[in-house]
């Protein structure tokens, strides 16, 4: 079976961190170095909107269930300490993408702009090396 990497991000943070950058980092230099991370890894990137971290059953909520979510936690590598990238949602997604400070690509607020053509991605990334990647929700 395939291990999956999950990485969830709940409420925002009073502060941005820099966890964001530093996984992609540490993904894009594994992958510009010719290196396997994982043979075959599935890497699944999930973002909700005001999900706190006990909101799900892997992480000891004893009232909602999420087993499906609770299976994939099981199976592969969580990162517990991931943090919102910008204050509000679009420049929050569009750090989770591209491992840049929001001022740095120009979206700053809610539902304005969008990332430039020549912006490189995590997805565009991944894709150069051989995954399918895909997008769904917002």
């Amino acid at each position: 079976m395939r291990g999956y990497v999950i990485l969830s991000q709940g409420l925002v943070a009073a502060r941005v961190k820099n966890l964001i950058q530093s996984i992609s980092v540490w993904i894009m230099r594994h992958l510009f170095s010719n290196e396997d991370i994982i043979p075959a890894t599935n890497i699944i990137l999930t973002m909700c909107d005001a999900l706190g971290y006990g909101d799900v059953g892997f992480n000891g909520n004893p009232i909602i269930q999420t087993p499906n979510l609770d299976r994939l936690a099981v199976s592969g590598i969580r990162f517990s300490r991931f943090y919102a990238g910008g204050p509000v949602c679009s420049p929050t997604r569009g750090t989770y993408l591209t491992g840049r400070h929001y001022f740095r690509y120009g979206i700053t607020h809610a539902n304005r702009g969008h990332l430039l053509a020549q912006e490189i991605t995590l997805a565009r990334v991944l894709k150069s090396h051989g995954y399918t990647t895909g997008h769904f929700g917002k």
